[in-house]
């Protein structure tokens, strides 16, 4: 009896946040209990190759933080859920090769598919047949035209962008068009940096060069300086917000910058204040609510997937 007592109180004391969490979205997913994530865009109708299976906008998004958390050896409870995920876009991934991209300036095609899905989808599957189509949608090494998105949501033209960017870079498709593509992407962050748009708006517009920039800086052996130099400045920029009032509730924009920081290989021990703040907002039922002053189940499997990514990047850091 005894021995059996210790070993529970072993378990128990190894039962990470992390872990507690992978129990629940095991759970979350089965249950397509997160209205953000079961969310259906009037008109939309993506058709997943698979037999048995659905596909929508939001769905993809859970497969994504679904892969990105098996990149990183996530298991457990969710590793046949991660299998899925994997399998599902590989096959998307090669049933796109021969899509468009219908929400574009340069030829946008009626029945295509959104640019941040399709750049996502092709970064993630390394696909070059999909790198392609995205470097035959640009202009000026642009995409979207520059008033696509408004007010605090102008950040999302930058955000859709540097996923294309990291696509082109991960599969090395026209590699000589990349350093066009990069200070393209560089000055646009510099105009939502300094933009209007709140504060939670302007740091993850920031948080996706970031990613890109890291990518490279991380990755070659010899890059620009001034690659090196806006990665510092976007980084200390994404630090700095966290100490600021307006993100003080904030847990999926704190979970995403400590993601991009930890990423782009920002010093761990600068984040220890975060990663605590994150692990003492678990709620009891193992998930986290987007924001602590409004506790709404809305996005809540979302907010969960980032806040899971960011700590086990910061424990594998």
């Amino acid at each position: 009896m005894r021995a059996l007592l210790l070993l529970l109180l072993i378990g128990l004391a190894g039962c990470t946040p992390a872990d507690k969490a992978v129990g629940f979205l095991d759970v979350a997913i089965a249950n397509n209990e997160d209205p953000y994530l079961a969310y259906v865009y009037p008109g939309e109708a993506l058709k997943c190759p698979l037999p048995e299976c659905t596909i929508t906008y939001r769905s993809l998004d859970r497969d994504f933080n679904l892969h990105f958390l098996g990149e990183l050896g996530v298991g457990g409870k969710l590793k046949d859920d991660i299998q899925v995920a994997d399998q599902v876009l590989e096959a998307v991934a090669k049933s796109w090769e021969d899509k468009g991209i219908y929400n574009v300036m340069n030829k946008p095609e009626k029945d295509g598919i959104a640019l941040d899905t399709y750049c996502i989808v092709g970064f993630i599957t390394n696909n070059s047949a999909m790198a392609e189509k995205v470097i035959a949608h640009s202009t000026d090494y642009h995409w979207l035209n520059e008033f696509h998105y408004q007010g605090d949501d102008y950040f999302r033209r930058l955000a859709d962008e540097s996923w294309c960017v990291r696509h082109i870079y991960k599969t090395r498709v026209e590699p000589e068009m990349l350093p066009k593509y990069v200070s393209t992407l560089i000055d646009e962050t510099d105009k939502v940096k300094s933009s209007r748009a709140t504060l939670a708006a302007r740091v993850t517009g920031v948080i996706h060069t970031v990613y890109v920039l890291g990518d490279i800086v991380n990755q070659e052996e010899s890059v620009p300086m001034a690659y090196r130099e806006k990665l510092k400045e976007y980084q200390d920029f994404a630090f700095s917000s966290l100490k600021e009032p307006q993100l003080k509730n904030d847990t999926l924009t704190i979970a995403n910058v400590l993601d991009a920081l930890l990423h782009s290989g920002y010093p761990k021990e600068e984040l220890d204040r975060y990663v605590g703040i994150l692990e003492r907002r678990q709620t009891s039922e193992g998930f986290w609510y987007p924001n602590v002053a409004d506790e709404e189940k809305m996005a809540h499997v979302f907010t969960t997937f980032r806040v899971v990514l960011a700590l086990e990047r910061y424990e594998q850091s």
